[in-house]
């Protein structure tokens, strides 16, 4: 009679290990840098916890905007978390010996790197700074303008009416912001007017994602609550790229446009 056949044990190469400790390395870093370039928001938020102090936390996020504009360009360009169809369409173009027009940002990261993300990220906090700063200003007026109101038509019994709006549109705007950050990241000879128009209007497209990122930006801070150090060290990076992944294919369709419009199929391919 013959032996039964043993069920094969899964084999774990050591490739596949690498790859899953390179990026278990890079999550944890861009948590640490995300934490970094965003300093101003976190010591507000240690320091000044009560949201009495609102227009502080206002104010530190509009200087915190240079580090997540940075962190949005090492997940744009990094290997280990570009999409393939994007890294496929770039080799394409780089094997052509033609470069990436001036309205499409080179990339943030060098293709040849494999865990290297310090550096980088500081290259893109540089690049980026004075730009993102200015979005991080005008957005963080708009923020504080909607509190601000907000809190003094509650005094009035008809103003009361107009708060939810108001609220409303205080919660959207952080996104509206963050998108802005990406368009920013993504085109930067973009002008001013037309990033934060589109912006507001493409935060707005696939609304279901808006919603996704709002339910990841709520466990987050609730996470926060509970294990504030575990859950800023662990989670920062994952939900940062979750969100930016969100920003992304919501304004996917005005990136195909664009690239639609330079009649180059290999541009089109970058965003299909």
């Amino acid at each position: 009679m013959a032996a039964a056949a043993h069920p094969r044990r899964p084999h774990i190469t050591a490739d596949a290990f690498l790859t899953v400790a390179n990026v278990v390395y890079l999550v944890l870093a861009m948590s640490l840098l995300t934490l970094a370039g965003c300093l101003p928001l976190v010591l507000a938020v240690i320091f000044a916890p009560s949201t009495a102090f609102y227009p502080l936390w206002i104010a530190a996020a509009a200087l915190s905007a240079p580090g997540v504009a940075a962190s949005f360009a090492i997940f744009r360009d990094h290997p280990v978390f570009m999409p393939a169809a994007r890294r496929d369409a770039l080799n394409v173009i780089e094997s052509s010996g033609a470069a990436l027009p001036d309205w499409i940002a080179a990339t943030y990261v060098p293709s040849d790197v494999s865990v290297a993300v310090f550096r980088p990220y500081g290259r893109a906090y540089r690049r980026l700074f004075r730009r993102a700063l200015t979005v991080g200003a005008i957005m963080c007026t708009v923020e504080f303008a909607l509190l601000y109101d907000a809190q003094l038509l509650m005094q009035v019994a008809w103003g009361q009416l107009l708060v939810p709006m108001l609220l409303v549109l205080a919660a959207y705007n952080p996104f509206a912001m963050m998108m802005v950050l990406h368009i920013a990241v993504e085109f930067p000879q973009a002008r001013l007017r037309a990033l934060l128009r589109n912006g507001w209007m493409m935060t707005i497209r696939r609304p279901y994602m808006l919603l996704v990122n709002v339910a990841v930006a709520v466990v987050y801070a609730w996470g926060l609550t509970i294990s504030p150090i575990l859950v800023a060290v662990l989670a920062t990076g994952v939900a940062a790229f979750v969100v930016w992944a969100g920003l992304r294919w919501q304004s996917q369709p005005l990136a195909l446009a664009m690239a639609r419009e330079s009649g180059d199929r290999r541009l089109v391919a970058l965003y299909e």
